[in-house]
């Protein structure tokens, strides 16, 4: 019996490290040229697709810096092609660390980037963990509260070398499971096909051989992008070469979506082995933990805003709206607060791995989300008090015998 046939799926993607080795006010700079790019080829290619990162932040930093008249235009344009299924964008608001941050800060920045994807034409439904430095037990669980059925990851899996696979089951503590599929020879296994041109197609071959060892299912994922493109890869012409060069031999390459790499291999029932809990071996790539104890001034400030904001200013801005002491709830100021304090959550920013000018940017957002959030505490308070009724004052007990005869000898000394 011959080998059997494999689909080479190519997903094409943009790693975007918002801050790390530049400030954020630099690349923001590379975006306006990248979707200028990206946009170019969705027009020239209508099959083309494309994941914007798993996350929103770079279509909202992107139309920031547009005209009212462009971004508006801009926009709906984006829309187009996210209600095509061809551009894919969140679940997320940002790439954050996950072991960092709270369980609060993950659950809002997947609540803040599916309110703006479904603003933008849809959410991606796929978690997306192609960098962050290990993972935390509960990101099944977080994962399957927002209908997220599957996962793509890269650092932290230490499976048995005889027994690894590119696809497993994760498990939480609560029992709830996502479909795992790793990364295990990285999120850039196809980057820039079309800058070597001439060597495409067996690059891509090469690693479809790679790979097939480690598949469960006839279906191996090369990884089409890198980290700030200027662009994405013009890679469907390339398929259609790698299609045509492959011959008789068993392979079928397509450029696909985290969405349909997930239902291709589900489509196969495959007996996959299962990990529980968390995920931080650093057997097959670093996993990096020396950043957790990096630039603790940082962690610290983060602690701090969290804090204020989970403990504090929404508990007591609830219970002023709940009991009628404040006429409206602060949505706007609490949501900002939970924004700027986001931003300091990728991971190459709250683990500290970056510039110092970043630290410093860092050290002001976290100022104005914690006085953002102080405002909101100290307004609910202060509405909660002018609730008290204080014009009967304080009844006077009468005295004691003790407290007499004191009075009286006190009155004769």
């Amino acid at each position: 019996m011959g080998p059997r046939a494999l689909t080479v799926h190519i997903i094409s993607h943009n790693h975007w490290d918002r801050e790390w080795i530049f400030t954020s006010k630099y690349t923001n700079r590379w975006l306006r040229p990248f979707f200028d790019n990206l946009f170019r080829m969705l027009r020239r290619h209508p099959a083309y697709r494309f994941v914007l990162d798993g996350q929103t932040l770079m279509v909202e930093d992107y139309l920031a810096q547009l005209t009212e008249g462009e971004a508006k235009a801009r926009e709906e344009e984006i829309k187009g092609y996210v209600r095509e299924g061809r551009l894919l964008v969140g679940p997320y608001y940002l790439q954050p660390d996950w072991t960092l941050p709270s369980g609060e800060a993950l659950v809002r920045n997947l609540l803040l980037g599916h309110r703006l994807a479904e603003r933008l034409g849809g959410v991606m439904k796929v978690g997306w963990l192609l960098d962050n430095f290990g993972q935390i037990a509960q990101a099944p669980q977080i994962h399957r509260g927002f209908g997220i059925r599957g996962v793509f990851l890269w650092r932290g899996v230490g499976m048995d070398p005889d027994e690894l696979r590119s696809e497993f089951w994760w498990e939480a503590p609560d029992g709830s499971r996502v479909l795992a599929i790793y990364l295990l020879n990285t999120y850039r296994n196809a980057m820039a096909l079309a800058q070597i041109r001439e060597i495409a197609p067996e690059r891509v071959i090469s690693q479809a051989k790679l790979l097939g060892g480690f598949a469960s299912t006839p279906n191996v994922l090369l990884m089409n992008g890198y980290e700030q493109d200027p662009g994405p890869d013009d890679v469907l012409p390339i398929i259609e070469e790698v299609n045509r060069a492959v011959g008789p031999q068993p392979y079928k390459c397509r450029q696909s979506t985290p969405v349909e790499y997930l239902e291709a291999i589900e489509s196969f029932k495959p007996k996959l082995p299962t990990l529980r809990g968390y995920l931080y071996s650093g057997r097959y790539m670093p996993v990096l933990t020396g950043v957790f104890s990096s630039r603790v001034p940082l962690k610290q400030r983060n602690a701090e805003c969290q804090r204020e904001l989970e403990r504090w200013a929404e508990p007591f801005a609830a219970l002023a709206w709940a009991v009628g002491a404040s006429p409206t709830y602060p949505q706007t100021k609490l949501e900002r607060a939970w924004k700027v304090l986001l931003l300091n959550h990728p991971h190459d920013d709250i683990c500290g791995c970056h510039i110092d000018d970043i630290s410093r940017d860092m050290l002001e957002r976290f100022a104005l989300a914690r006085k953002l959030a102080g405002e909101v505490t100290e307004e609910s308070l202060s509405s909660l008090a002018r609730l008290i009724d204080t014009s009967k004052g304080r009844q006077r007990r009468p005295r004691t015998q003790t407290q007499t005869q004191t009075q009286a000898q006190a009155g004769k000394a």
